[in-house]
């Protein structure tokens, strides 16, 4: 029971981290329908980002939140503004081509600026130390992290249901024709979808680093995490994309404690393969993508 339980606990706390990298991606495919390969690259860069503002400035990974937040959401803008509108509205070919283009520019400006090997804080005691809660052990950095994704999931809940902008954003997921005929700027919501998806993916990095080395290839790793945690919740359901990243994080623990460690990634993909099989539009699909 007591391995049980801890390997509910770590599941959960990973998987809360897990669901802000896939909301980011399941956000800009509902608004834009752009499957971004370079998502798990806007997480590498959180991490590093984040790495150089502790070791250059002493910043506290936490703290440094509110310089990474806004420097991720004009990168977001930036980057669909000059890139990503280029193929908004057009096949996935080209989607897939440009995005794992900046997927490879990013991961070897990385590996130039930061080198191959594997950087961790030096020094930073949360995220390897462990806090005994009666028969359980937890990591500092797991629990802050957890409750920053928390917040990060029902400020966007939030956004989408209880705004104009909101309710903008969804209209364009519905019928983009539409919803300009109407009076949205369609661009524009483009611009704040995409400036938000990067900005959740920058987050979820900034927490990430706190307790997993950064190395150039590390955002290939929740890529394929967050992909799977689309498809669990269903492809635009933004909101279900948190719910798919516990969802994994709990079936990688309870796969790493109960059958091997080596093995954690193999009961996700089986978790994922089904999903595929028997709900294929995912166990959270509803009629309104976002």
């Amino acid at each position: 029971m007591t391995t049980f339980a801890q390997a509910a606990i770590t599941g959960l706390l990973l998987g809360g981290v897990y669901g802000l990298v896939a909301m980011g991606l399941s956000l800009v495919f509902g608004v834009m329908r752009v499957v971004n390969f370079a998502h798990g690259e806007f997480v590498l860069i959180g991490m590093y980002g984040t790495l150089a503002l502790y070791t250059g400035l002493h910043l506290n990974p936490f703290v440094a939140l509110l310089i990474i937040v806004p420097g991720a959401l004009l990168l977001g803008a930036a980057l669909q503004q000059v890139l990503i509108s280029r193929v908004t509205r057009t096949t996935d070919l080209r989607q897939l081509l440009l995005t794992l283009g900046l997927s490879l520019i990013i991961q070897s400006l990385a590996l130039i600026i930061f080198s191959p090997s594997q950087r961790s804080l030096p020094g930073f005691a949360w995220g390897s130390e462990l806090v005994r809660l009666g028969p359980i052990y937890v990591r500092p950095a797991h629990v802050v992290g957890f409750v920053i994704a928390v917040v990060v999931t029902g400020a966007l809940a939030l956004l989408l249901t209880r705004t104009d902008l909101g309710r903008a954003m969804r209209a364009t997921v519905d019928d983009a024709e539409m919803a300009e005929s109407s009076g949205v700027r369609t661009n524009r919501i483009y611009v704040v979808g995409m400036a938000i998806g990067v900005c959740i993916a920058c987050i979820a990095g900034a927490v990430l680093i706190t307790y997993y080395p950064a190395s150039p290839n590390a955002g290939q790793t929740f890529l394929v995490i967050a992909f799977v945690a689309v498809v669990l919740a269903g492809l635009g359901n933004v909101v279900g994309a948190f719910l798919g990243g516990l969802m994994a994080g709990l079936m990688q623990q309870f796969t790493a404690s109960f059958i091997s460690v080596e093995l954690q990634d193999v009961g996700l993909f089986a978790l994922f393969i089904a999903v595929l099989v028997l709900r294929p539009n995912g166990l959270f699909s509803r009629k309104q993508a976002a």
